[in-house]
């Protein structure tokens, strides 16, 4: 695959993206027989009994077009199909996220629906990406992050291109030449459920596969390799996938969108990891501590989360610092600095001479020591000004969806991060210790500690004979 990572490729769905569990929108030719179906019902049997082939979208809506009229299909078409009701799948939420981490800016779905919209108002996104679906909406874009709709959207019926006559009129598509030409000139395409064969499509990629000397495009597509060129014998052709059938990958379009997505956040996740390395080692007190295996200590409890549990550790991270408790959800790239800084802490604490293992736990980190005893950390990055204290507060008023009553004997500290303003000292938003089992059931834990990377350093005098986590945390 394509180095998504390094912003080189974009994404180009179809209907096979939105048909996977649970989003189970129809694919063109499932959409062709429900409206065959209900041609039937409403007395134009005739005229889709004359279509050559009545799993063809653009034949089907054709011939109802003429039998009927366009606003009668395009009513059926918006009532009978769950467009906005439909759940997103991970597909969406996969395009979704790499818009939010910066990594995808710009990307191509023939769809009509708005699953990736509705995925994208679940991320924490510092600059939405724009929906493009005519001229006029292509022309608001600019230099911003873009999402095209290439046969129109679903809620605009003047944007539809549902017919083989709207394909054939020369400004259906020639609205998107400039950006298209544009992206497949400077990234490579990834195709997704996507077997149409719309000839601007193939006529771009060939042009640009000529001035580039090479096939720029992989496909993720469900069936064999062999099937799809036999499906798709143009498009196959201007992919050049005979040539190289490594760029073809046989796959439910979900998992492979998962695993395409696990790759990138590994490589986006080692450099936050880089960054928080360097801040354990630049710029400390002349006293703290930091060893190598309590670097590597942080890097294994990451890089062995699954992709699933990261983004719930992300979350929960800005959760607990939220007014309410809930958040959409955050990414590496929202969180940056703030993340570093946390990870920086772990580090050091995970190096104290007494440190024995760090895991990743609901709400955050718990680090073991070698007496056998445990203490939580939880960091707590708001995604607004938010000073310690208020951090701590907040923390505390959310704590019962992070922890349960077997967690009371373990002391809880809070990483600030994020926040500006002096950390709040003992005797204050209750910095009381380890909360009472009844405490924990009632969902107040109580935080024995609020600590930072500044907090931390003047603690450890550089001697060495005493670098434990208590004097670290200040317990």
């Amino acid at each position: 695959m394509v180095p998504l990572h390094e912003e080189r490729a974009f994404f180009f769905t179809g209907a096979g993206s939105s048909a996977g569990r649970p989003t189970e929108l129809p694919t063109g030719p499932q959409l062709a027989a429900k409206l065959v179906e209900w041609a039937n019902e409403s007395g134009a049997k005739d005229a889709v009994e004359g279509v050559d082939d009545p799993n063809d979208l653009g034949q089907v809506c054709t011939a109802l077009e003429v039998a009927l009229d366009r606003d009668a299909v395009v009513r059926h078409i918006r009532r009978a199909i769950a467009w906005r009701d439909s759940e997103i799948n991970l597909c969406h939420m996969v395009i979704a996220l790499l818009y939010a981490e910066g990594v995808l800016q710009i990307s191509f779905t023939a769809n009509w629906d708005p699953k990736v919209e509705d995925a994208l108002d679940l991320v924490v996104c510092a600059k939405r990406p724009r929906i493009a679906r005519d001229a006029a909406t292509m022309g608001e874009v600019g230099t911003d992050p873009c999402l095209v709709h290439l046969h129109g959207y679903y809620d605009d019926p003047s944007s539809l291109v549902m017919t083989d006559a709207d394909l054939a009129k020369p400004a259906a598509i020639k609205w998107t030449d400039p950006m298209l030409k544009s992206a497949l000139a400077a990234q490579d395409p990834i195709f997704v459920g996507f077997a149409a064969e719309p000839e601007y499509v193939i006529r771009s990629l060939t042009e640009m596969r000529s001035a580039m000397q090479r096939a720029p495009a992989s496909v993720i597509a469900l069936e064999s390799l062999s099937d799809f060129c036999a499906k798709s014998v143009a498009l196959a052709e201007a992919l050049k996938l005979a040539e190289d059938e490594d760029r073809y990958v046989s796959g439910d379009a979900l998992e492979v969108m998962g695993e395409l997505l696990r790759c990138c956040y590994r490589k986006l996740l080692d450099q936050v990891l880089s960054e928080a390395e360097k801040m354990a080692q630049v710029g400390s007190g002349a006293g703290r501590v930091l060893s190598d295996t309590g670097v590597e200590r942080v890097r294994e409890a990451l890089r062995d989360l699954t992709l699933e549990r990261l983004l719930a550790l992300l979350w929960a991270t800005t959760a607990k610092a939220a007014e309410h408790g809930s958040a959409p959800q955050a990414t590496l790239l929202c969180l940056q600095t703030a993340l570093a800084e946390t990870l920086a802490v772990l580090m050091v604490l995970s190096s104290c001479q007494d440190a024995a293992q760090l895991s990743v736990t609901d709400g955050g980190f718990r680090i073991g020591r070698e007496n056998g005893s445990s203490i939580d950390l939880w960091p707590a990055i708001p995604t607004e000004h938010l000073n310690p204290t208020d951090a701590v507060t907040r923390a505390l008023r959310h704590g019962d969806r992070f922890s349960g009553p077997a967690d009371s004997d373990v002391p809880l500290v809070v990483i600030c991060a994020g926040t500006s303003g002096v950390l709040p000292g003992r005797g204050k938003v209750s910095l009381t210790g380890a909360g009472a089992p009844e405490k924990v059931a009632r969902a107040r834990r109580e935080p024995a500690a609020a600590i930072n990377l500044s907090a931390i350093d003047g603690r450890f005098d550089g001697s060495g004979e005493d670098d434990t986590l208590a004097r670290g945390l200040g317990l």
